[in-house]
């Protein structure tokens, strides 16, 4: 399985799916999540029966023989957040969870339980049998994050749907949806019709591409994630990566003319200079970007904004009078100092005038560190200095979990120099607390977070190439306990899985492209 349970030991016996078998519902609520939990699994196990029988209050003994039993019972506490127990016996399988993602989190250990004994040789006609089996299991981290960057590159709502999938059975709980970045800005916004109208689009070889998506889509998204355990994570880019947006109403940036971008829109492929940021010495900038993130909150129900923070072009905002007024009218002596002003300010909007929680990508921590923000760290220094300062973060240090860097010495010599080889076997020893030294700091650690940034993965089979394995070795990095990993071990499961983990809401299954142990062999040695 993967990724690996805390405990997980056989029990003697043999559990048989028959055609009277069920899936039942015990709560003490009717639940209607738990409920499409319970149908989506007998679905997914193609039972005769796909509905999902409700016995009351938490009683199992109705349930026929051969059946799998879901208990939510907040009183299972021992279980804690996102927990189960799952057991099979001869007579009934059997889920308990404290709540329903941990629930769903079952469904998808059960799953892959049976799909796993495909090849069972008892598996004659008689119906699917599965070695019986005890599993108790939480995750290590409550932040099991992965970041597609759909803003370089579109992805339409299906392809959307399809990694949620993938990270639910794989429990993962964070998607980072970038949505805006220099090339493109993807989210409807009523009050700033251009920001799509102008700025979703581009020439590319040739033709218009680009596309975004709708409020209703994005809703559609967040809906979709949320019934299989997942926060979908917007980001709002700021104030650097914001060219589309300055393309579309350039009065927001410094000189406020009209920003040529060129018939191909800005070269994604190197670090172009003249990226200009926003300018925050201008009043009209600070609401522009308050209207659109009191907008995002109203289609994205989670306790989560990402406003994004780093690699702000340098030497801009000295030569332009209105960010000097504002460095003189909020008491900052430079340029660094500023860019934290902003960032807190938009911190507090975030937190005080919406109700949501910010997270930052670590930048200028030297000079200064938002408050009211989580930290998001892609360089081990940025992590260590964070939790120094005693503020929770989400570590993605970059030559651990960047997903678009290359897996092999010789694809690296296909791509820009200053990406690393970041081989499986690095990914799978990645360990979010690692720069937290000391057991207690280690507690502002929330997990970790895989981004894949797009520039070099314009379809669909490269970013699954880039993806898979890797992603696999992720979650057992964020979900696993540390003493209990061990890589060949983990190779041993991940090339039984190759092609078995199916996604029946959108008909595709997760392939671990040429996952054999000598393919194995070859990622690991890079």
């Amino acid at each position: 399985m993967i990724p690996k349970p805390a405990v997980q030991e056989t029990i003697p016996g043999d559990f048989r799916l028959r055609p009277t078998s069920k899936v039942c519902l015990a709560a003490r609520h009717d639940d209607e999540h738990a409920r499409w939990i319970g149908e989506q699994l007998a679905d997914r196990l193609e039972l005769e029966d796909s509905s999902c029988d409700w016995l009351g209050d938490l009683d199992s003994s109705a349930a026929p023989i051969g059946s799998v039993v879901i208990v939510i019972d907040p009183g299972k506490t021992e279980l804690g957040e996102e927990g189960y127990l799952l057991t099979v016996k001869a007579d009934m399988i059997t889920i308990y969870a404290s709540d329903s993602r941990g629930a769903y989190y079952a469904t998808e250990s059960l799953v892959q339980l049976f799909d796993l004994s495909e090849s069972d040789p008892r598996n004659n006609g008689d119906g699917r049998h599965l070695p019986c089996v005890r599993i108790k299991d939480r995750p290590r981290f409550v932040w099991r994050g992965f970041m597609l960057d759909s803003a370089r590159h579109y992805q339409d709502l299906d392809l959307i749907k399809k990694w949620i999938d993938r990270m639910a059975a794989l429990k993962l709980n964070r998607f980072h949806w970038h949505l805006c970045d220099d090339e493109s800005w993807r989210l409807q916004i009523d009050k700033y019709p251009l920001l799509t109208e102008v700025s979703a689009w581009r020439v590319q070889d040739g033709k218009r591409y680009g596309g975004f998506y709708t409020k209703d889509q994005a809703r559609e998204v967040v809906a979709y994630a949320k019934a299989r355990g997942i926060t979908v994570v917007p980001e709002i880019e700021m104030p650097g990566h914001c060219n589309a947006a300055l393309h579309a109403y350039p009065y927001l940036s410094c000189k406020g003319d009209p920003i040529n971008i060129g018939e191909d829109g800005w070269n994604m492929f190197t670090q172009v200079d003249g990226r200009l940021p926003f300018c925050v010495g201008k009043d009209q900038t600070l609401e522009f970007i308050k209207d659109i993130l009191r907008e995002v909150v109203e289609v994205f129900d989670t306790p989560y904004i990402h406003v994004g923070g780093d690699e702000r072009p340098s030497g801009v905002w000295s030569e332009c009078p209105h960010c000097q007024a504002r460095m003189k009218q909020m008491g900052v002596p430079d340029e660094d100092a500023l860019h934290v002003w902003f960032m807190s300010h938009i911190a507090d909007f975030v937190r005080y005038d919406l109700g949501r929680q910010s997270i930052g990508w670590a930048e200028k921590l030297d000079v200064g560190i938002p408050e009211n923000q989580i930290i998001q760290g892609w360089h081990p220094d940025q992590s260590a200095k964070a939790i120094s300062e005693g503020r929770s973060i989400i570590n993605s240090t970059h030559e651990w979990v960047y997903l678009d860097y290359p897996w092999t010495e010789e694809m690296q010599k296909r791509m820009p120099k200053w990406m690393p080889v970041l081989p499986l076997d690095k990914i799978y020893d990645f360990d979010p607390a690692r720069e937290a030294g000391d057991p207690a700091a280690s507690e502002l650690v929330l997990g970790g977070e895989a981004p894949v940034w797009t520039e070099f993965i314009p379809n669909e089979a490269k970013l699954e190439a880039h993806v898979l394995p890797r992603l696999a070795a992720l979650s057992e990095a964020l979900w696993s306990p540390r003493e209990s990993k061990n890589f060949d071990d983990f190779s041993r499961r991940l090339s039984r899985r190759d092609g078995k983990m199916k996604f029946k809401a959108v008909s595709s299954p997760i392939i671990f492209t040429g996952v054999t142990p000598k393919a194995l062999t070859a990622v690991k040695k890079g």
